[in-house]
């Protein structure tokens, strides 16, 4: 995935240094997609990662679309039991899912939509578990936003597993208010911003 990212990327910007940022699974993709370039010999002089969690220290497996779904509905805020879902037909569990968490939803998302979000998360969530990473060298540094409310389905320090492969470069860990999902609204989100606009409007070194 991150190769066909950099296949996208590369006629926007063929040469570095670039600037990569990424949450949750996201920032998996950034790491990997920093690995890649710096190993085809590129710069890249920012790395973001928003609250990713870490080979080896993923979120417990989930074992069927019951518990998938109420894993979603518990970080959207709107608790759904997973026995009460796995009572119901596939569709009518949908059904009941968007009914349950519209206010939490794009606005018009039917339970076909989230059909298809539900298959992108399954298959991410595999990627995340299938994901072996070699150690990553040539990075100054890597911004790690933390959410600071941990609870059962989320690592308790997820910086940990990256610091692992980092090398000489330095973890710099920031925690935000709120969890996982929450940190990245409005209300808590300005830390981030501050901390990419910065460097975004940093002139770069060619």
């Amino acid at each position: 995935m991150a190769r066909d990212y950099l296949a996208l990327l590369a006629p926007l910007q063929p040469r570095g240094p670039y600037r990569l940022a990424g949450s949750s699974f996201g920032g998996m993709l950034a790491f990997e997609a920093a690995r890649q370039l710096l190993a085809a010999g590129e710069q890249v002089e920012l790395l973001a990662m928003l609250d990713t969690p870490g080979p080896g220290d993923l979120p417990r497996d989930l074992a069927d679309d019951a518990e998938v779904l109420s894993y979603i509905a518990r970080i959207l805020g709107r608790p759904l039991q997973a026995s009460v879902l796995r009572a119901l037909a596939p569709a009518a569990m949908l059904e009941h899912f968007v009914s349950a968490l519209s206010e939490r939803l794009p606005v018009d998302m039917t339970a076909a939509d989230f059909a298809v979000y539900l298959a992108a998360f399954k298959l991410n969530t595999a990627a995340m578990r299938a994901y072996d990473p070699s150690p990553i060298d040539g990075l100054p540094s890597i911004a790690f936003f933390k959410a600071r409310e941990r609870d059962a389905d989320t690592p308790a320090a997820p910086e940990q597993a990256w610091q692992r492969l980092l090398g000489a470069a330095a973890l710099e860990v920031m925690e935000l208010p709120g969890g996982h999902l929450s940190m990245l609204e409005a209300a808590n989100i300005a830390p981030v911003a501050d901390w990419l606009m910065s460097g975004l409007l940093r002139p770069q070194v060619t």
